[in-house]
């Protein structure tokens, strides 16, 4: 998935350590459960978006134009996956419809 962080100061001093996902329009499996999803890069330009020396905007363009149609399957999962109260991949397993 394509993101961007930063660590900055913030008025008292401190580290304020911050990220961004970058979203696209999602893939027609997707865009029932939701009018937007992560956008997934291509294999091949990992490299190039993850190096800090890039300061090339267009290629920084072009990388993110040149993504990836990822495959993807869905299922229903536990209604708790909603609540920062449950944590644990269990929440992950397939329950019924």
């Amino acid at each position: 998935m394509a993101g961007l962080y930063e660590i900055w100061k913030d008025p008292e001093g401190r580290d304020l350590k911050t990220f961004t996902i970058i979203t696209t329009t999602p893939v027609p499996i997707v865009a029932d459960l939701h009018n937007r999803m992560p956008l997934v890069l291509n294999k091949i330009n990992e490299k190039d978006w993850l190096d800090p020396a890039n300061e090339d905007v267009f290629q920084v363009l072009m990388i993110l134009q040149n993504t990836v149609s990822p495959e993807l399957t869905k299922h229903a999962v536990s209604a708790q996956v909603n609540s920062p109260a449950f944590d644990s991949v269990e929440l992950l397993k397939k329950v019924s419809d």
